[in-house]
């Protein structure tokens, strides 16, 4: 009896071991493509760079003594938060000894090729356990970790695609359910797993639990009276395994309720980036299907190609179609399948609806909940993971219930429509500077430096030359996803943004470098014409050294200073909106404002304080004042009355405006 125990133990390791090599095998096939994997990454953007300079930062911080929670390398000065930017620990510290011997690059390339593979095995596994057959289960493994949410999220998006351990928590219910597994030993492995997951996704973490409950009431809602019980237990012991995931995350989560007071109130618009209903149906250039036929139609979903991931295909949407109109007939397992992938495919469409260039402004379940705090920030287009995960299920029971060969071409033909596109998948070659080397750095700065870099942010290679240079200097700005609050009204990071020179640049340039205590503008190349047109014209001293020009700041004594913060906007224009308080100050050379009340706006008290120097200024509609201010002073302009002139969302927030300000 142990002997047979043994065998068929052998025999079951031995096909998971041929299922995951074949996924990897897949998944390798589709996104290495003959080019290094230590000088190449695999998807596009700067997110890519982004992720590789996040997984070097964990072993290097704590190795170097320094709270890997907070860092200055990144918007100096700011103390920028990285629980709120996927930060991604769990790789991080688990991967280190695999970054220090090949690399950063090395690591993303390989997680990167690993999470499809993992996803299929993981959804694998727990397919065989819910139908006992193997081939079912493998093509089930297949519809998920090669669903397009999962190959769209590998153009660069490594905290998305790794999704493996949310059908592993399935595996735990199934198995606390089964009794294979004791209570204990439930928890402990649930709450090590929510952990992982934390310190890979938060988003993900957090959907995963929306997805849980809703899951949860459908199962007890469709559940005999006399298993119900079972359920509450169950619900019970999760409710205890996020306690101790609570406890065991404490650190971290410190940071993010602390981080809560300086990201924006939405992270990223949650209805651009909401699935389009046709895109159920419309493949985008991420699958084989798709390209140029239907680019007429997919060129209109919302989002980016990353994220546009609710395609199921006409066989499995039609397969779904089937089974949602005999649910009542069939299995609870179908009828329960079928409502958990209606539900997060309606979650993915966000709070209204999308058609095309169509919006029709009709409440969708989401808009219910889309406007509150950390919600806000959720992305409803992958909710279509967890369709695809559903979808995942059904196909596999359909195939395990009557295992004929007219049911494995239905689930072929589905995978067909699924398949994804080789074209599709970017490599990027790491963009490496000779200047951006620790020596080079030393040589040009002394150590540890603080540098405006650019091209600026995401527009450029600023975070790889940091990672480059083994963090051998700090920059004022960076790209690891949000742009701190105090930074969105800057109107010197609007022209690094956007190269919209504003009048007056060159003053509020020296400002913005004094202020975040940057040696130099470093130029590098890719740099717009425009921009690097603008800071040469301010004189500054400057030198070349390959292909990048070194700015240096000047001593403040120096410079004609002029900057305008709080609630102010810039623009090109001559005058712009103030809110409710702005702070002005100037340098070796006085300025002189232009305040103005339009005629629609109610009178607003002024108080103008310089110093110690407090002066009221009332006028009437139309009207303007000027306001002289001295060197190196520091004022500050408030108005008593504000207004809303439209209720339009930035951010969630809304501008309430008060007077228009201006250079004289």
């Amino acid at each position: 009896m142990f002997a047979d125990d043994r065998c068929l133990v052998k025999a079951a390791t031995k096909i998971r071991t041929s299922a995951f090599v074949l996924y990897f095998a897949l998944s390798a096939l589709l996104l290495v493509k003959g080019f290094s994997l230590r000088h190449h990454l695999i998807g596009v953007g700067a997110d890519v760079e982004a992720f590789a300079w996040m997984l070097y930062w964990w072993p290097w911080a704590i190795g170097h003594g320094i709270n890997p929670f907070v860092t200055d390398l990144a918007w100096n000065g700011l103390g920028y938060n990285l629980t709120w930017a996927t930060a991604l620990p769990t790789f991080g510290l688990l991967l280190a000894p695999l970054t220090w011997l090949g690399g950063p690059v090395l690591t993303t390339n390989l997680v990167i090729v690993l999470a499809p593979a993992c996803a299929a095995f993981a959804a694998f596994v727990l397919l065989q356990s819910v139908t006992g057959r193997w081939g079912a289960a493998f093509l089930g493994g297949l519809v998920f970790g090669f669903s397009p949410y999962e190959v769209g999220q590998s153009l660069g998006h490594l905290n998305l695609t790794s999704v493996a351990l949310v059908p592993v928590c399935l595996l735990l219910c199934k198995a606390y359910f089964d009794q294979t597994i004791t209570r204990t030993r439930f928890i402990a492995v649930l709450s090590i797993t929510a952990l992982l997951q934390l310190g890979i996704s938060t988003e993900v973490l957090f959907t995963s639990a929306v997805m849980g409950v809703v899951t949860w009431c459908v199962f007890v809602v469709t559940a005999p009276g006399k298993v119900r019980h079972a359920y509450f237990l169950l619900a019970r012991d999760v409710v205890l395994a996020g306690i101790v995931t609570i406890i065991l995350a404490s650190p971290f989560l410190f940071y993010l309720v602390k981080g809560m007071k300086v990201v924006p109130g939405q992270l990223n618009d949650a209805d651009f980036y909401s699935a389009d209903i046709l895109n159920f149906l419309v493949p985008t250039p991420v699958t084989l299907p798709g390209g140029a036929l239907f680019s007429s139609i997919s060129d209109q979903f919302t989002g980016n190609i990353s994220e546009q991931d609710a395609y199921i295909g006409l066989p499995f949407f039609l397969l779904t179609v089937c089974f949602s109109t005999i649910a009542l007939r069939s299995s609870l397992l179908v009828k329960r399948c079928v409502l958990v992938f209606w539900i997060s495919a309606l979650f993915s469409l966000g709070g209204v609806l999308h058609a095309g260039k169509n919006v029709a402004h009709v409440p969708l379940p989401w808009h219910l909940v889309d406007r509150l705090p950390i919600v806000s920030s959720v992305l409803p287009v992958r909710f279509a993971m967890f369709t695809s995960l559903a979808l995942a299920v059904l196909c596999a029971v359909f195939l395990a219930q009557r295992p004929t060969v007219g049911r494995y071409g239905i689930v072929l033909c589905g995978l067909l429509f699924l398949f994804p596109a080789p074209a599709a998948q970017g490599w990027e070659a790491t963009t490496s500077s000779p200047f951006f080397t620790e020596a080079s750095i030393k040589r040009h700065f002394g150590s540890d430096p603080v540098l405006v870099v650019l091209p600026f942010g995401y527009l450029g290679h600023a975070m790889w030359w940091q990672l480059q240079s083994g963090y051998a200097f700090r920059q004022t700005g960076g790209y690891l996803g949000y742009t701190p609050t105090s930074e969105h009204n800057d109107a010197v990071l609007s022209a690094f943004l956007n190269n919209a020179i504003l009048p007056h640049f060159d003053e509020q340039l020296g400002f913005y470098c004094l202020d975040h205590h940057a040696a130099a503008i470093v130029i590098g190349p890719g740099t717009k014409g425009v921009l690097r047109q603008a800071i040469l014209e301010t004189h500054w001293p400057a030198e070349r050294d390959g292909d990048t020009i070194i700015v240096r700041v000047p001593p403040r004594e120096t410079l004609p200073l002029f900057h305008i913060s709080g609630d102010y906007w810039p623009s090109a224009a001559e005058v712009n909106w103030m809110g409710q308080q702005i702070v002005v100050e100037t340098g070796v050379m006085p300025a002189r404002l232009e305040i103005g009340r339009p005629y629609a706006v109610s009178s607003p008290g002024v108080s103008v304080a310089t110093g110690h120097s407090v002066r009221h200024i009332g006028f009437q509609p139309g009207e303007k004042t000027v306001i002289d201010l001295p060197a190196n002073s520091r004022t500050t302009i408030r108005a008593d009355k504000v207004f809303v002139p439209a209720k339009e969302k930035i951010n969630t927030d809304q501008r309430a405006l008060s007077l228009l300000i201006g250079r004289r």
